[in-house]
């Protein structure tokens, strides 16, 4: 059985603070606002606690929202990514063994290498006229 986001936000949170109490005071969230949360459903909650609480434990919102506990991940020009599906892709190559995961590194290289499936960051001045 899969356990629900409200589950799983529950055990993330008592990990990293022994029990929803402690997180609700360092947070700076009312504990009866938590537990209406996890009662009613995070979906169902304002989208500003909501926040808070991504904030408080350095999780993404769109992580949430698909019903995962997705943290940030810090970038080299220190901007936050929050990409669950770039999160998903680390973790199922995460899951792999070591054959399965050259075998994966092959494919994304071959895919990189083909212009059809290249992302376009940018457009130059002759292309556009």
């Amino acid at each position: 059985m899969n356990k629900s986001i409200e589950e799983k936000l529950k055990e993330y949170i008592k990990k990293r603070y022994g029990d929803v109490k402690s997180f609700a005071h360092q947070a700076n969230i009312p504990n009866s606002t938590l537990s209406s949360m996890f009662r009613r459903g995070i979906l169902n909650s304002n989208i500003k606690n909501v926040v808070l609480i991504s904030e408080a434990l350095n999780i993404t919102v769109d992580g949430l929202a698909a019903g995962k506990i997705i943290p940030y991940i810090k970038e080299t020009n220190d901007t936050i990514f929050s990409n669950t599906e770039t999160y998903t892709l680390v973790e199922l190559y995460n899951n792999l063994n070591n054959e399965g995961k050259k075998i994966l590194l092959a494919h994304a290289e071959f895919l990189n290498s083909q212009p059809q499936y290249k992302k376009c960051d940018t457009i130059s001045e002759e292309e556009i006229s």
